[in-house]
């Protein structure tokens, strides 16, 4: 009975920083996709290879605005090894970032 309680723990453990990592790379992915566009660059090649960095993929890629005013939202997948049936087999974190002119001005 104990073992199975620890197999548990350990398998509910893996998912949650398996989470918190999918999360952390959405993050990374879409404040260099940011700073790209920000420098004049094309953002969602940036986050593909930031998010492939950090052991995930991108899953989709979306910027709006223009050069002044502007959100890159992007989304990303880390694939969960080794899988276990009857469970997720990845995991899906989503993070957006940009500029926006009304932002700390108290609008």
């Amino acid at each position: 009975m104990v073992f199975l309680f620890v197999g548990v723990m350990v398998i509910v453990s893996g998912y949650v920083l398996a989470a918190r990592r999918a999360g952390q790379a959405a993050d990374l992915a879409a404040i260099s996709a940011a700073a790209s566009i920000d420098f004049g660059d094309p953002g969602c090649p940036v986050a593909d290879r930031i998010a492939l960095g950090n052991g995930a993929r991108v899953v989709s890629c979306e910027h709006v605005g223009d050069y002044l005013e502007f959100a890159v939202t992007v989304e990303i997948a880390l694939d969960l090894q080794p899988s276990i049936p009857g469970l997720p087999t990845s995991l899906v974190a989503k993070a957006t970032a940009g500029r926006t002119m009304g932002a700390g001005s108290g609008e």
